[in-house]
């Protein structure tokens, strides 16, 4: 039977799907773009797969589109027949938030967070639920509780990590961070975010190395690439700073348009006054 990154078992029997599933999670638990995209990969591998679908209707309640909100819900309910508790909890769980029902959801997580063994995943789900909140003191202690109970669970501290980040309080995101990579040394999410908070601080050789290794990690994160571009470029590197940020054009209109701003803000970047000039730089020729 697959399962997910805390090792529990998922009602989908496609490999393709259960990837899908685990990168859209994480792309939504730490705050990366995408998360959306991925979910709907999962969905398209395995319709019948309940969770995504559930996972993917907690993605659109957050960007407030309702209607596709409703329809992604319906679809998990459909498909609820046959999956385990647990599973079960969730869609119930994601319902309630839809609702509007968040002191009923808060309450529920409150008491899962309470069973023995220990539910990591509950203590994730509850203080990013309470993160959304705004109420994130109360979220900081719960992860921390977490933290506590699952010591071996890297995606508590790196939660924590983007709370302090979102706080712009970035020496505790940083200390969050390191946690989470003390755990799991080659975690690219870990990985990224140490490099954002030295990137902010202005450390950009440093910064520089961990958005590396996040590539290593994962050669296809086009976010740490962007950065990794920002980050040559301050240090004049621009040969090695161009060459990413074309690369990252690559990953889509979205990104065309941050890599954009990368250069444009920069003090060592360009500008042009015609769209074609850019265009022409970003295929690499000649301006």
């Amino acid at each position: 039977m697959l399962t997910d990154r805390y090792g529990l078992a998922l009602s989908t029997t496609s490999g393709d799907a259960r990837d899908a599933y685990v990168k859209a999670t994480d792309l939504a638990l730490t705050f990366y773009p995408g998360a959306l995209e991925a979910y709907d990969r999962a969905v398209a591998a395995d319709p019948g797969f309940a969770m995504a679908h559930a996972s993917k209707t907690q993605v659109l309640i957050r960007q407030g589109d309702v209607a596709a909100a409703r329809a992604s819900l319906a679809a998990a309910k459909e498909v609820v027949a046959g999956t385990s508790e647990r599973e079960t909890s969730h869609i119930g769980l994601v319902e309630l938030v839809f609702a509007g029902r968040t002191d009923d959801a808060l309450n529920r997580l409150a008491r899962a967070i309470k069973r023995k063994p220990p539910f990591p995943a509950a203590f994730h789900e509850y203080g990013y639920l309470l993160h959304s909140l705004n109420r994130t003191d109360e979220a900081i202690d719960v992860i921390k509780a977490g933290m506590e109970a699952a010591p071996w669970m890297p995606d508590l501290p790196l939660l924590l990590g983007w709370i302090f980040h979102a706080r712009n309080d970035g020496g505790s995101a940083r200390t969050a961070f390191a946690r989470a990579l003390g755990v799991a040394p080659n975690h690219g999410d870990a990985l990224y975010g140490i490099g954002l908070v030295l990137m902010d601080a202005g450390e950009f050789a440093p910064a520089s190395e961990f958005f590396q290794r996040a590539l290593l990690s994962d050669p296809s994160d086009q976010q740490s690439r962007l950065y990794l571009g920002a980050c040559l470029l301050e240090l004049g590197q621009t040969g090695a700073a161009s060459a990413c940020l074309r690369q990252v054009t690559r990953g889509g209109a979205s990104f065309y348009g941050k890599a954009l701003k990368v250069l444009s803000s920069s003090s060592r970047g360009r500008f042009w006054l015609r769209p074609s000039g850019l265009a022409r730089f970003f295929r690499g020729e000649q301006s």
